[in-house]
């Protein structure tokens, strides 16, 4: 994945149809928002992007998709904070490091 800034992008859901997003960042970190502007992340237990809100500086699913209307607490462009955005970034270099050249966790 290449930087996306601000780009209109058809996503996969595991549980309902592609849904189109707005995205920022690239494949280290990258943001989610719907057409509207809320912040949105993918909710692995649902299997759909749902609205996202931040509690302690990082975002969670408010568990409502995002083909339904926003619930209370939905945030338009919300942002995680430094040190959550940090803290991924760190975590998934770590995860990449721990593959060999191959791409198999070592």
């Amino acid at each position: 994945m290449s930087a996306l800034f601000g780009e209109k992008v058809t996503l996969a859901q595991a549980n309902g149809p592609g849904v189109e997003l707005v995205v920022w960042g690239d494949e280290w970190y990258a943001t989610y928002e719907t057409l509207s502007g809320y912040s949105a992340v993918y909710d692995d237990e649902l299997g759909l992007f749902c609205y996202a809100r931040v509690a302690g500086g990082q975002f969670e699913s408010t568990k409502v998709a995002v083909s339904e209307s926003p619930p209370a607490g939905a945030e338009a462009h919300a942002r995680e904070s430094d040190a959550v955005r940090m803290a991924k970034v760190t975590e998934l270099e770590a995860r990449r490091a721990s593959r060999g050249p191959t791409g198999v966790d070592t």
